[in-house]
């Protein structure tokens, strides 16, 4: 008689394999599981006479990346009309894949397409892993 043990051990890998395989499960290297997004980023704390257009904040911006359950817990309010976001004053674009891309002003609007919220600033910095881009300075 075969050990029950064993091929029941061997059934279970196979079948979480599958599953990982067919939910989509993705791995990266800063929290096991969840998607990460790339982030283009100019401080909230650093002043400017001059602010920063939606289309130059990569520019500006240092590269970071952020785990899309973490930018989601630092997004307060999401699903009012624009109120007072500033599409001249960015300080982050957040892109996750296949999505329309997100914005932060320097007040912490967010505009995500057609659709404006509001974002924890200082919860949305802590939770940004640094993408080594030797050029930013602030």
């Amino acid at each position: 008689m075969i050990p029950l043990r064993r091929d029941a051990s061997l059934v279970s890998q196979i079948l979480v394999c599958a599953i990982l395989a067919l939910t989509g499960c993705r791995a990266n290297s800063d929290s096991g599981t969840s998607i990460r997004g790339t982030v283009y980023y100019f401080s909230f704390e650093v002043q400017r006479m001059v602010g920063i257009p939606e289309a130059q904040i990569e520019e500006y911006g240092c590269k970071y990346y952020i785990a899309k359950d973490q930018f989601h817990r630092a997004l307060r309010e999401m699903g009012f009309q624009n109120g007072g976001y500033e599409a001249g004053n960015v300080r982050a674009k957040i892109l996750f894949e296949a999505e329309e891309p997100y914005f932060i002003d320097a007040q912490g609007f967010v505009r995500h397409g057609k659709e404006y919220g509001k974002a924890d600033k200082k919860l949305f910095a802590a939770s940004l892993l640094r993408a080594g881009d030797a050029r930013c300075g602030h």
